[in-house]
């Protein structure tokens, strides 16, 4: 079995991680092997392909099985990593907290402990809250095409 330890470990081996970010490593069974990587200024898929043809060669020497799929994590992913709080400042997100609650706002601040987030608010006066990562269950970026 193919460990995210693993994973982690060929990445620092190649260099990779000091332009890259790791969002989330997913291993199933059979080495089915889900690794969703971005960077400051969002991952291609030119990207992706150097760096799956890179672990691709690097497990295959050790003669493994595996199915391997690299990506970006994707705009509908909520965030896992401050590094994705970082990269989004300034951009509008929707937090869901433990209790199933939603707001709405603008990402301002990403603090060790959390974040701050400017709350929309039907009212023309808007708050900034300071958002524990602790109280949330998820938070997502809102794109809007307009």
């Amino acid at each position: 079995m193919i460990s995210e330890k693993k994973i982690e470990d060929l990445l620092k081996n190649g260099d990779y991680l000091p332009n890259f970010f790791i969002v989330d490593i997913k291993i199933g069974a059979a080495n089915k092997i889900r690794l969703f990587l971005d960077n400051p200024k969002g991952i291609t898929i030119s990207e992706c392909g150097i760096i799956s043809k890179y672990l691709e060669e690097e497990l295959d020497k050790e003669g493994l099985l595996f199915d391997l799929e690299v990506s970006s994590p994707g705009i509908d992913m909520p965030f896992r990593i401050p590094e994705q709080y970082r990269k989004n400042l300034g951009g509008k997100v929707e937090v869901t907290f433990n209790n199933g609650i939603k707001i709405k706002g603008v990402l301002q601040e990403l603090l060790e402990d959390g974040f701050q987030l400017k709350v929309e608010s039907k009212e023309p006066k808007t708050s900034v809250e300071h958002i524990l990562f602790s109280d949330i269950k998820a938070t997502k970026l809102i794109v809007s095409f307009n």
